[in-house]
């Protein structure tokens, strides 16, 4: 009987019936809350994270200082508190969405005001109840499937680029991430009505959690292949204009480029609803069939002498609001072009760059990029010949206290043997052979590599730690480079700020950056100052306009890694980072070089 429950095409047909009747009201709240997001929730949440870390004796959390914050009692404090209140601001915007669909559903009239009201009630019993299990789902699960269902205040969580790009480096990394893909999905296929349910059945999340595994029993792979259906359908839809815009050039290129922005953030604003119809038509259907039943409440918010006069004025400024909504929809062939006239002029405005540092945006190959072995002296010098501005190598010391040319300390990755560079000697590690794929070669030395690079091409050289240096790896890859005559030639970074702060006594004339893996907190123009570095060189995810300009205004240059992806690339250098890390430093440089070309004419 059940098979017959999810006909694939009434729900999709269902869900876009949803979004078009209430697709205006669904954008005004979308709009409305990210506005309130930008203006108040972001800000108050980014003043509890600073209080904490203050309290915790910092003014900013990277890298190391991260996990040592977090585990003690003020971090975890902190992170309770800012979870629960994350967790509350999410639901409370899924909870709207859903009950704006569901209004749209039964094809009645839409009150704003009065379903925002039927939301907090929605929330007493979140508040009331600890919720773990909703806190994984929300702030976990949903976000870095990302799948279309994205929050406000949380809109993706992925697992960085440069870890996929270290893990896909194993054998058997495909397989691992398709079966976990899978398994995340299926999961989250079983979970798919759970929101519907705590909403609408008036359910704590766990449960929901037993409804929904119950209810769509044996149905998950079927619910699973609705839901890629649907995105795919969505993105073909509202996807498309963007992609072709995207790629016209030259004429009105600055006006073709903020529609398609605006045609973006469409597709996102009702993406979350879209996703969320999908899930409301599946609850729907389990509801005809009888296998559901609903249980609707129907408290009242009780306020007090000022609380019934506010809302005595917001229900007359969200009566204005539906009226005027229904006038653009009488006249929407007038409000429309004047609507995107005035979007685009918004958006070309926001949309200017932050100006880089330096006249040149650089490239930099990513150990040299993947035109061989990583961190090898052929590799590297092919990328500095054919248009990276500088290569990025690792350093680590041997065992006899030799600086050698590589990223792991252990070389069961590129090795294929049980072994660490910190227990070897140079002569030892000369014996082994490192692999890529079809490619080979050894481990070079530092001073190889030197001599091999002089003239050639410039180093952005990390100093990497095991522990076990017996001596100041500063003072030994100095060394080397200085008497190859390449030192004035070469600029550092590192993660470690105990190296930044030896580099910095002993050699403050050369440019020394800091490696951002991770951060906690707000970047701004005081707090940069006082880091004692040239630049910084951030995970992209960590990188946005306003990062960049706080740094700028520091003095300090943003150099982004690891950016394999075109767009990406595109973006930033929109941004106005100042340079680019990259595997594929080759095959950008057409791009850098036309972005740039570009802003010389403007």
């Amino acid at each position: 009987m059940k098979e017959k429950i999810l006909n694939a095409k009434y729900i999709l047909k269902d869900s876009f019936g949803m979004i078009y009747g209430a697709g205006i009201y669904l954008l005004l709240f979308e709009l409305i809350y990210k506005g309130l997001m930008l203006i108040l929730f972001k800000p108050i949440l980014n003043i509890v994270v600073s209080l904490f870390i203050r309290a915790g004796g910092h003014e900013i959390l990277v890298n190391r200082e991260i996990s040592q914050f977090l585990l003690s009692f003020t971090g975890i404090f902190m992170v309770i508190l800012v979870m629960t209140i994350s967790v509350v601001l999410v639901y409370y915007e899924f909870s709207v969405i859903l009950l704006i669909l569901d209004k749209s559903k039964k094809k009645e009239k839409i009150k704003l005001l009065q379903i925002t009201g039927t939301a907090l009630l929605k929330l007493k019993k979140i508040i009331k109840n600890r919720q773990i299990g909703l806190s994984l789902y929300i702030l976990v699960l949903i976000p870095i499937l990302n799948i279309g269902i994205q929050s406000s205040l949380l809109p993706t969580l992925s697992i960085p680029d440069f870890m996929i790009g270290e893990i896909d480096k194993y054998p058997g990394s495909e397989i691992l991430f398709f079966l976990l893909s899978f398994a995340l999905i299926y999961f989250f296929a079983k979970l798919f009505i759970v929101l519907p349910i705590m909403l609408f059945n008036n359910k704590s999340f766990k449960e929901a959690s037993k409804k929904s595994f119950k209810t769509i029993k044996g149905q998950g792979l079927q619910i699973g292949f609705l839901i890629i259906a649907g995105m795919l359908i969505w993105i073909t839809l509202a996807y498309l204009p963007f992609m072709i815009l995207e790629n016209v050039q030259f004429i009105l290129f600055r006006i073709l480029r903020s529609l398609s922005n605006i045609s973006m953030s469409i597709f996102t604003l009702l993406i979350s609803p879209f996703i969320l119809s999908i899930s409301l038509g599946i609850y729907n259907s389990y509801i005809e069939a009888g296998y559901l039943k609903r249980e609707e409440i129907s408290e009242k918010i009780e306020l007090g002498f000022i609380g019934k006069r506010i809302w005595n004025i917001l229900e007359k400024i969200f009566d204005l609001i539906q009226r005027i909504i229904l006038k653009i929809k009488k006249h929407i062939k007038i409000f429309l072009p004047l609507f995107l006239i005035l979007l685009i002029g918004l958006n070309i405005y926001s949309e200017e760059s932050v100006k880089p540092i330096h006249d040149r945006q650089l490239l930099i190959g990513h150990r040299g990029g993947e035109y061989g072995v990583e961190n090898t002296i052929d590799t590297i010098v092919f990328a500095g010949t054919n248009g990276a501005d500088y290569v990025e190598m690792d350093v680590l010391l041997t065992k006899d206290n030799v600086p050698v040319v590589i990223h792991d300390n252990n070389l069961k990755r590129l090795g294929n043997i049980a072994e660490n560079i910190s227990d070897l000697t140079l002569e030892e590690i000369k014996k082994i052979t490192i692999k890529s794929g079809d490619y080979e070669d050894n481990i070079p030395s530092l001073e190889e590599l030197s001599k091999e690079v002089k003239g050639k091409t410039k180093l952005l050289l990390e100093f990497k730690t095991h522990g076990k240096e017996k001596d100041s790896i500063v003072d030994r890859t100095v060394e080397v480079l200085e008497k190859e005559e390449i030192l004035e030639e070469t600029i550092f970074h590192t993660s470690e700020i105990r190296i930044i702060e030896e580099f910095n006594e002993k050699h403050e004339d050369l440019s020394m950056g800091y490696v951002f893996i991770g951060k906690i907190g707000t970047f701004s123009a005081r707090k940069m100052s006082k880091m004692p570095v040239d630049f910084i060189s951030a995970e992209q995810s960590l990188i946005d306009k306003r990062m960049i300009r706080e740094v700028h205004k520091s003095k300090k240059a943003v150099f982004a890694w690891t950016i394999n992806d075109d767009y990406k690339a595109e973006r930033l250098l929109e941004l106005g980072v100042d340079g680019i890390i990259t595997d594929y430093p080759v095959e950008i440089v057409e791009l850098r070089d036309k972005y740039k070309n570009y802003n010389e004419k403007d």
